[in-house]
């Protein structure tokens, strides 16, 4: 069966799928297309409601589709058909083909004419046996004969088995050649599809790096930056959503029937505090909020949080250069005030 073969054959089983409402598994229409239960997806095309009666045997659900892309009533019906045959049965039978019946029929008749003359071939066979079993009892001529032609019947035999041989062996070099075909083409596959996942990633990770940079000077400020905050970490965590489905669907070309990562759902559902909530934390305990960041670094390099006292003391600072700053200034400050100064 040709590429095109397949994906026309792919295309005429969905539609009895879906005119029946019956579910199948990938190995099961792997094995009409005659390819790899892996390689099934490429001829299902867009994941979308008519492809996604092609489910997996131990779920009955299709891999890595949206709840929107399911068809519905899709769980409702029988248990998915999990035989090749049995599912060749049912798109037969949805579609009886004219030809197909007009054979059945000729058969039909075949298969009747033997039955009436089956009778009458063996009472010849056992008729003609009896005959040339009394011809070697009898004749020496005969007998020699016989001899003569099992001589060469056995010759025959040897180079049939061996032209036999041969034609297996053909066969089988072919049958070989075409699995490693189909393994380098799957392989290629893999490698393209990869390729595209590990670009977004990386390209994701190379823009996330200078804007975390960038917004550090604007997380500093005072009021503004708690607002800065929110919105950055949201970014962050929607890239870290990004980045677990790109590494889930990584995983599924390899291995079409790896399940869902409950990880995905866990990042992708995380809600990021609103900066009202955020500044609420603060003013309830800066201390419990200061104490559950450290926890989180480990034995990372984890960054000095300042203490109450060491506070204490860079506002103290902040006080004396602030008066000494207006002591510096305080004589312009008045001419400038009085109208004296330039």
């Amino acid at each position: 069966m040709t590429e095109a073969e397949r994906h026309r054959e792919a295309d005429r089983i969905l539609q009895h799928l879906n005119t029946a409402k019956r579910r199948c598994t990938y190995g099961a229409l792997a094995g009409l297309l005659e390819v790899h239960a892996r390689e099934v997806s490429q001829y299902l095309g867009d994941k979308r409601p008519e492809a996604s009666w092609v489910v997996r045997k131990d779920t009955g659900r299709p891999t890595g589709y949206a709840p929107d892309q399911l068809a519905e009533g899709l769980c409702d019906g029988p248990a998915p058909i999990t035989d090749p045959e049995e599912l060749r049965r049912l798109v037969d039978g949805l579609q009886p083909r004219p030809h197909r019946q007009w054979g059945r029929g000729v058969v039909a008749g075949i298969w009747a004419a033997l039955g009436a003359a089956r009778t009458m071939v063996m009472v010849t066979a056992i008729t003609v046996s009896l005959l040339f079993n009394r011809l070697l009892v009898f004749s020496d001529t005969v007998s020699g004969a016989v001899g003569a032609v099992a001589t060469a019947v056995g010759l025959s035999s040897v180079a049939a088995r061996q032209a036999h041989a041969l034609t297996s062996e053909r066969a089988a070099r072919t049958a070989a050649e075409r699995t490693v075909q189909r393994q380098k083409n799957e392989i290629a596959r893999a490698k393209n599809e990869a390729g595209t996942i590990t670009r977004r990633v990386r390209d994701r990770w190379r823009s996330a790096a200078p804007r975390e940079i960038a917004f550090m000077p604007a997380e500093a400020l005072p009021v503004v930056g708690t607002t800065v905050i929110v919105a950055a970490t949201a970014w962050e965590l929607y890239d870290m959503c990004e980045t677990m489905k790109d590494m889930a669907e990584l995983e599924r070309v390899f291995d079409p029937t790896v399940p869902d990562s409950e990880n995905v759902a866990t990042i992708c559902s995380a809600q990021v505090p609103s900066r009202q909530d955020l500044v609420a934390m603060l003013a309830d305990s800066p201390g419990t909020a200061l104490k559950e960041a450290r926890e989180y670094f480990n034995d990372l390099k984890a960054p000095e949080l300042p203490s109450w006292d060491d506070m204490e003391e860079t506002v103290d600072g902040w006080g004396d250069s602030f008066m000494n700053f207006l002591k510096d200034n305080w004589e312009n400050a008045r001419k400038w005030y009085d109208g004296d100064g330039s």
